[in-house]
């Protein structure tokens, strides 16, 4: 359910920057001397923010990384906060590729949220560089095995589907792709 709020909060900002662009063009078309009301507001930019508690999920994987990347291509700021001290590897991924912000607050306390928002989230991204950054953890930019859902340093990956797996495997449980032996250095066959 998250993916699909985060895909429907990217396509609606993306619609609305477009909707922006298209009232530029438009007033840039106006007769010469007449006053354009719209070149006295500051452009709208469009972003998303994201508020969680739940651990990820690998069904969702593969949406979230969509409305990732979409978000990016459109210049759509991820924000994200987790509440209740849980982090999510896709959603920091998100903040970090969209250049949004990730915060993580231990508990849901309306006080501390409210906060949060105000001084963090409601400022526009490019003024966020002239405010004082609160504590930040690091990206966690380690994939997640597709069968267990925890962080993968080193593992194996499905050609077809691009599914993360702790060990090997003899099917993708993503795509339901087989993989084919391959021969090893003593002349004997193991799993891809």
């Amino acid at each position: 359910q998250r993916q699909r709020c985060l895909m429907r909060a990217a396509a609606a900002a993306a619609a609305d920057g477009n909707a922006t662009n298209l009232l530029k063009s438009d007033s840039a078309e106006a007769a010469p001397g007449m006053l354009d009301a719209s070149a006295a507001r500051t452009p709208l930019v469009p972003r998303v923010l994201c508020l969680f508690g739940s651990p990820d999920d690998t069904n969702s994987f593969k949406p979230t990384m969509n409305a990732i990347f979409a978000a990016e291509r459109h210049g759509i700021a991820i924000d994200t906060i987790a509440v209740g001290g849980r982090d999510s590897p896709y959603l920091q991924q998100a903040a970090h590729l969209t250049r949004g912000k990730c915060t993580t607050l231990p508990s849901a306390l309306s006080a501390e949220l409210l906060t949060c928002m105000i001084n963090t989230y409601l400022p526009p991204p490019h003024l966020r560089a002239n405010l004082e950054e609160g504590a930040t953890s690091g990206v966690d930019f380690r994939a997640s095995c597709f069968a267990t859902n925890t962080p993968v340093e080193l593992g194996y990956v499905c050609s077809i589907c691009l599914a993360v797996y702790r060990d090997k495997r003899t099917k993708c449980i993503a795509c339901d792709s087989s993989f084919e032996p391959q021969s090893n250095a003593n002349g004997g066959t193991a799993p891809a």
